[in-house]
């Protein structure tokens, strides 16, 4: 799976959502006196609980990655033969103009492929 931008940006999407929820709870919370002391507690409460979700979240996408990685392993080697074999592929010596450009383009289309995999 490539590891674009977007790819990644998808990925924490639950992250932002859960961020900005927790953002919002804080906001309606206002101390403005140090006899609010339940405020004050909710406020600790909801950070000590919004830094437990994140760290719990982080930790099961970081094991599911890992457990991904591992499962993929055998095809990536597989791939990677593949991605040499393609490398090594001889073309044929053409001399006409047409062939010529086929080659080159083949060529060119095999080097997408070996950048892709």
């Amino acid at each position: 799976m490539p590891l674009t931008a977007n790819y990644i940006k998808e990925q924490f999407i639950p992250f932002f959502d859960k961020a900005i929820e927790w953002r919002q709870k804080a906001e309606a919370l206002v101390v403005t006196d140090i006899s609010q002391t339940r405020e004050m507690k909710m406020a600790r409460e909801a950070r000590a609980k919004r830094e437990s979700e994140a760290k719990a979240a982080a930790e099961l996408k970081a094991k599911q990655d890992a457990e991904r990685k591992a499962r993929n392993a055998p095809d990536m080697a597989k791939l990677s033969k593949f991605a040499k074999q393609l490398s090594e592929l001889a073309m044929p010596d053409v001399k006409g103009e047409d062939a010529q450009n086929i080659v080159k383009n083949v060529n060119t289309l095999i080097q997408k492929v070996i950048t892709y995999i």
